[in-house]
């Protein structure tokens, strides 16, 4: 019997066969759990002081200790990662599969991913695939 190996995608979640939006949520989920709980442990406090002090309950916390992602909201993790004097840091970037190009009559042009950039107050993951413009 052979074996068969696929290549991952780079998502775990993906890879179990979640969607795309829904995959993306979870591993963004997991990455804001493991610091949390990793800071946990190592201050070596129990589950009820843990919730006391992150403002939630003990169940909440044995829940994040064996890792219920599908439990908490990304906001509840922050709010939760804020009490424990944890710093968020968001960084979005392109997957190596897309990429944006500007296309008129006469020619192709890359189009430059600072040109996509938001506002510092809205946090957004976007995955453009294709921008057309065509000149008259």
């Amino acid at each position: 019997m052979e074996n068969e190996i696929t290549e991952s995608t780079g998502n775990v979640f993906e890879d179990l066969g979640f969607e795309g939006g829904e995959a993306e949520n979870l591993r963004v989920r997991a990455r804001l759990m493991a610091p949390l709980e990793r800071s946990l442990r190592e201050q070596g406090i129990t589950q009820a002081e843990a919730a006391e002090e992150l403002g939630t309950t003990q169940a909440r916390i044995s829940e994040l200790t064996n890792g219920k992602i599908q439990a908490f909201s990304i906001d509840a993790l922050i709010n939760m990662l804020d009490r424990a004097g944890l710093e968020v840091d968001v960084c979005g970037r392109r997957t190596p599969e897309q990429h944006v190009t500007l296309q008129t009559k006469q020619s192709s042009y890359p189009l430059d991913p600072r040109l996509l950039s938001v506002s510092p107050a809205t946090i957004s993951f976007t995955r453009p695939k294709t921008v057309i413009f065509q000149s008259s």
